[in-house]
């Protein structure tokens, strides 16, 4: 499963993003980042190789401060 995420940003506002994925008991798995061009940008993960579960998606500044938290479900 690929997971589009999009996050808000002003146009002043659209510096590198980053994507930390955690499973379900809490555990990072992957970090991503992402050089957002324009104040919606898409940021895609392919979840696919850690199988079925329920997993949650953290967007961040480039601080590595959190702006928005997600869930995504993987059903095969």
């Amino acid at each position: 499963m690929v997971c589009s995420v999009r996050y808000w940003s002003t146009l002043n506002n659209v510096l590198p993003r980053g994507l930390n994925i955690y499973d379900a008991k809490g555990a990072r798995i992957r970090t991503d980042q992402y050089l957002n061009t324009a104040p919606y940008s898409r940021m895609d993960v392919d979840l696919r190789q850690f199988g079925s579960g329920v997993y949650w998606i953290e967007v961040v500044d480039r601080n590595g401060d959190r702006l928005a938290m997600g869930r995504a479900v993987v059903v095969r």
